[in-house]
């Protein structure tokens, strides 16, 4: 017969091997588009140019996000209206790119004709960080590169920060040029 300090030592040692086994369980998990569904639902957004700028900007609107092409993607589609009365559509694709190995964003605007397309990093306190090298535009300019800041205060919180490269400054001291603040509705 066992005696009860066997017995203990057997169920923690078993209790042991449960919270190793689940963690490297869960250290194996693959990432998916599905790690981004906290964008999911429909949003009211305000977005703004920031005080240092340079330029007045306001465009308010409605956005809606979802899963599209049998999960792989979450498209969300924003119709916003600026403070002179331009309305405008644009799109975000977000994916997993499982060949890349990364998260990515692809940006598409009814106001302009290019494409924007950013690596998004999952940062270890749950916000995003976007980035978007510099790309040349139509009309032969060259766009400057952007980083964003995705930040997640609550649940039915979304603040998106966005900073242009206009030094040679790392990404954080950017200036600051757009802060898009979106509550969920539903």
């Amino acid at each position: 017969m066992a005696s009860v300090s066997n017995v203990v030592a057997m169920a923690s040692a078993l209790a042991l091997l449960a919270s190793c086994s689940t963690s490297a369980v869960a250290q194996n998990v693959q990432p998916s588009t599905r790690d981004l569904d906290r964008i999911l639902g429909t949003w009211s957004f305000d977005d703004a140019s920031a005080a240092d700028n340079g330029a007045s900007y306001r465009e308010t609107g409605t956005r809606t996000c979802a899963l599209t092409l049998s999960d792989t993607y979450i498209r969300c589609e924003s119709l916003g209206r600026a403070a002179n009365g331009t309305e405008r559509t644009y799109l975000f694709y977000f994916n997993y790119n499982a060949v890349d190995r990364r998260y990515e964003m692809l940006s598409l605007h009814s106001s302009w004709s290019q494409s924007q397309r950013f690596e998004l990093r999952i940062m270890p306190d749950g916000n995003w960080h976007l980035h978007r090298g510099a790309t040349p535009s139509a009309d032969g300019r060259v766009n400057r590169s952007n980083w964003g800041v995705v930040r997640f205060p609550d649940a039915n919180t979304m603040i998106w920060e966005t900073r242009l490269n206009r030094n040679d400054e790392p990404p954080d001291r950017w200036t600051l040029s757009y802060i898009d603040t979106a509550r969920r509705i539903r």
